[in-house]
């Protein structure tokens, strides 16, 4: 719950303002919603790549043995 808490809202840009030299596609919890409910996912295997965006995108602009980067590689485990 707590990690996923992390990537409810996009990245804030003002806070980490390198982080587009790091992630082409930014992706979070809030935009899958705002996508869900627009229709564009058919079923969850659409929302997959999505999902895996937020693991890549996270682990590309952190140190690979950041706190959270392990913490996000745990849950999409799931």
């Amino acid at each position: 719950e707590e990690v996923c808490a992390l990537f409810a809202n996009p990245v804030d840009l003002k806070l980490f303002k390198d982080y587009r030299q790091y992630v082409a596609e930014p992706m979070d919890l809030r935009t899958m919603l705002g996508k869900l409910r627009a229709g564009e996912y058919q079923d969850v295997n659409e929302m997959k790549p999505d999902l895996a965006l937020i693991t890549s995108n996270c682990v590309a602009y952190n140190d690979d043995g950041a706190d959270i980067a392990e913490a996000v590689r745990k849950v999409s485990l799931y």
